[in-house]
């Protein structure tokens, strides 16, 4: 029995049965096909969801880390004398490069505050950063900082190749903010 005869005896069938059963097999047949669609698509984007906000609550954990870094380095130039920046942009921007290291795939292994000054017309503070991770990570990484209102220059970098897909690097990024 071919596919064609079975669909045309079946809607024989159907079609002889009373208005309100075709109705009743009609919402059965779409009931069924939404709850089946449901445990297809819905439970590995619920489970993926789940995911996401665990690595979320890590990373966070992680980005509070390297704020602590910076400010127990802040800290050490109040003691010594040294002008310390007490900006608040600062802190957002050194935020938003580990959110976008981290989005693109990088690996931070340290992150340091360098020496703090105070101009007259800007604020600057310069970090050391060191990531791990791809060629392209890298490659999007840099363009991710580009269009950063934070970033101004970078100071100095060295890449270091650990095989052909995986890079290592550290630089030196300058924040510049309007007091």
């Amino acid at each position: 029995m071919s596919i064609i005869s079975y669909y045309y005896k079946s809607y024989f069938y159907f079609s002889r049965l009373p208005r309100t059963a075709q109705y009743c097999v009609t919402t059965t047949c779409i009931a069924l096909s939404v709850l089946f669609w449901w445990l297809l698509c819905y439970t590995p984007i619920r489970a993926s969801v789940a995911y996401y906000n665990k690595n979320v609550t890590y990373l966070n954990k992680q980005k509070q880390k390297y704020v602590t870094y910076y400010t127990q380095d802040t800290q050490a130039h109040a003691i010594n004398k040294q002008p310390l920046i007490q900006d608040v942009q600062i802190h957002h921007a050194l935020a938003w490069v580990i959110d976008c290291a981290r989005s693109h795939g990088l690996l931070i292994d340290s992150c340091k505050a360098q020496e703090n000054y105070d101009k007259k017309e800007y604020t600057s503070a310069s970090f050391v950063f060191s990531f791990r991770g791809s060629v392209a990570s890298l490659l999007s990484f840099f363009k991710c900082l580009e269009r950063s209102r934070y970033v101004v220059s970078c100071l100095s970098s060295t890449i270091k190749r650990i095989d052909d897909s995986f890079v290592h690097c550290t630089f030196e990024l300058e924040f510049f903010t309007a007091p």
